[in-house]
């Protein structure tokens, strides 16, 4: 898996790529891949390059500072010869912490305070 498993510090924007040893079935993968940002699923697309050895997850969104990725791949995963792949999961830890992120204004009044003159 890259990143690799138990990574830390992994930039919020990073692909996952899980390799196998076969070549897979394109067709039995997007319902076997899981990708969890603390806990809550995340949504993106997954592609198979290297002779579909390799899948690649690019999530839809940043993945959110300081969160546990998580990656399943179930055994309903397919290599092209119809096996099924054995289960995997994995993990990683993404750059920052949402402690250290800076604070922004969320309203700004541009009215003037009225003075009262003597």
């Amino acid at each position: 898996m890259r990143p690799g498993n138990g990574a830390t510090n992994v930039p919020a924007n990073t692909a996952v790529t899980l390799f196998t040893s076969a070549a897979m079935n394109p067709s039995t993968i997007t319902g076997a891949l899981y990708v969890t940002d603390n806990g809550v699923p995340v949504l993106g697309t997954v592609q198979l390059f290297s002779n579909a050895q390799a899948i690649e997850f690019t999530p839809a969104n940043s993945f959110n500072p300081g969160d546990l990725i998580q990656v399943f791949l179930s055994s309903t995963a397919q290599g092209a010869n119809g096996v099924a792949l054995g289960s995997f999961s994995g993990q990683f830890t993404v750059t920052g912490s949402p402690a250290n992120t800076a604070a922004g204004a969320q309203a700004v009044n541009h009215f003037r305070t009225p003075r009262t003159y003597r």
